[in-house]
């Protein structure tokens, strides 16, 4: 789940670390949208950050979904927003409200609209 290295991330940023979802089960999956719907409430579906929040997204749309509520915007790992912000652009411009969600954040400065599981700090760099 966290690789060892130097890697560019999709942010453009370096880093001796990476988190990596790819290698989750089906049933891990499961578990961390249970606690992603406890975390987050009501959503229309939810919408993947490609391609970190894919499994998650597909699995968060298997939940019962409230038409009314915002849409949910899923990514793996946020670190600098970007990704999220840019798929969460049209349904704004749109009128639709969204809230967002990631399991992992590099980042303790996040946006209202953005919540997560669990918050990663670097310690040497």
């Amino acid at each position: 789940m966290i690789e060892l290295g130097d890697f560019t991330l999709h942010s453009g940023k370096k880093s001796w670390w990476k988190i990596i979802l790819d290698n989750l089960t089906d049933e891990e999956i499961y578990h961390i949208s249970e606690k992603i719907v406890e975390v987050v409430g009501p959503y229309s579906m939810a919408v993947s950050v490609p391609t970190g929040g894919d499994r998650l997204a597909q699995e968060l749309n298997c939940w019962p979904l409230d038409p009314s509520a915002p849409v949910l915007i899923v990514d793996d790992v946020y670190t600098t927003g970007e990704s999220i912000k840019k798929i969460a652009e049209p349904f704004v411009a749109s009128g639709i409200p969204v809230k967002g969600v990631v399991v992992f954040t590099r980042n303790s400065n996040l946006p209202e609209w953005v919540q997560a599981l669990f918050l990663v700090t670097e310690l040497n760099g």
